[in-house]
């Protein structure tokens, strides 16, 4: 390798890492930390969904769901849960389903709030995780 070549490679392996941490040091450490919390939540981590904090903004933290008035809990449920993909919103194994994702939901929540750094959480529908798994968000 030549002289010029190995200074290339050099300094594109310093601008690349030097860009990696700037990029990795701007972004939401709080949201980091809240999220390796919700991580290791024995309750959390059973439940096929993640619940994760997106960003913390002077007190609030956004945390991704699953469901919202546009992709209401049984059309989440069908995906996470196959055995209930067939059944009617009113079954009782569906109802019994949404009522775990309320209070885990709630229970996420919850654990954010626990931070003194939290006032409250603000909910933003999890689009990326619906799309990789087929459900269109309408717009």
């Amino acid at each position: 390798m030549d002289r010029f070549t190995r200074r290339y490679l050099i300094t594109l392996a310093v601008l690349g890492g030097v860009g990696g941490g700037v990029w990795y040091l701007s972004g939401d450490r709080e949201a980091r930390r809240l999220n390796r919390v919700l991580a290791r939540d024995p309750r959390l981590a059973e439940y096929p969904y993640r619940f994760r904090v997106l960003s913390v903004d002077h007190g609030v933290a956004t945390l991704t769901t699953p469901r919202n008035v546009d992709v209401p809990g049984p059309r989440f449920l069908a995906v996470a849960f196959p055995e209930l993909a067939d059944l009617p919103p009113e079954h009782p194994r569906m109802q019994a389903a949404m009522t775990e994702l309320k209070a885990l939901q709630e229970y996420a929540a919850a654990v954010v709030e626990a931070d003194p750094e939290i006032s409250r959480v603000h909910w933003s529908l999890d689009e990326a995780w619906l799309s990789r798994r087929g459900i269109v968000v309408p717009p």
